[in-house]
């Protein structure tokens, strides 16, 4: 894919949709016989060697959906997430993984067979994952089909705020999940 001349968020967009519809791919070729339309999001976590573990919405502050522990290859959800917004911000945590960590990247595309995606340079520069800055309720917006990449960034960031690392990173990350979770080309048939 060619990110040259393209818009940051069309970039942004390209590249997470891109990622979640190669991890898609790989999956079904690995299992066959795969043929539900509902997105084993769990499966493929576990089938990429990452591993879930939950938190008492207690242990964080309000509104902590979720975060990535990248040396342990661990994926943290709050418990007391309704099963819709579990697997959503499960897939949204698992685009931070194929898309921002740069630790996990190659290790994980590889376990994918096939070899490791380009991503765009933009990707390079934005902010590590930590246990110290996770996915809360503005980050995690299941409402993301229908909404332009502008809607979207202004409701994430507020009216008035402009680009900003984490911001482009919550977005491509809740496009990644969108694009896994519900692929536009099945959408549309």
């Amino acid at each position: 894919m060619n990110f040259v001349g393209i818009a940051m968020d069309e970039q942004i967009r390209q590249a997470a949709v891109a990622a979640a519809h190669q991890l898609l791919l790989r999956y079904k070729a690995a299992y066959p016989g795969w043929t539900d339309s509902k997105t084993p999001v769990d499966d493929l976590v576990s089938w990429l060697g990452l591993h879930v573990e939950s938190f008492h919405p207690n242990d964080y502050p309000r509104g902590t959906y979720g975060f990535l522990e990248p040396g342990e290859e661990l994926i943290w959800l709050c418990r007391s997430l309704p099963e819709s917004l579990r697997r959503f911000t499960l897939a949204h945590e698992l685009g931070h993984v194929m898309l921002h960590s740069d630790t996990m990247h190659d290790r994980l595309w590889s376990r994918a067979r096939g070899g490791t995606i380009s991503l765009p340079y933009a990707y390079q520069q934005l902010p590590e994952l930590s246990r110290e800055d996770p996915c809360q309720h503005p980050d995690v917006q299941e409402e993301v089909v229908g909404q332009s990449e502008q809607e979207l960034l202004q409701e994430i960031l507020g009216i008035g705020q402009s680009y900003n690392p984490r911001g482009e990173r919550e977005l491509a990350a809740n496009i990644f999940a969108a694009e896994l979770l519900m692929p536009l080309e099945q959408v549309r048939t």
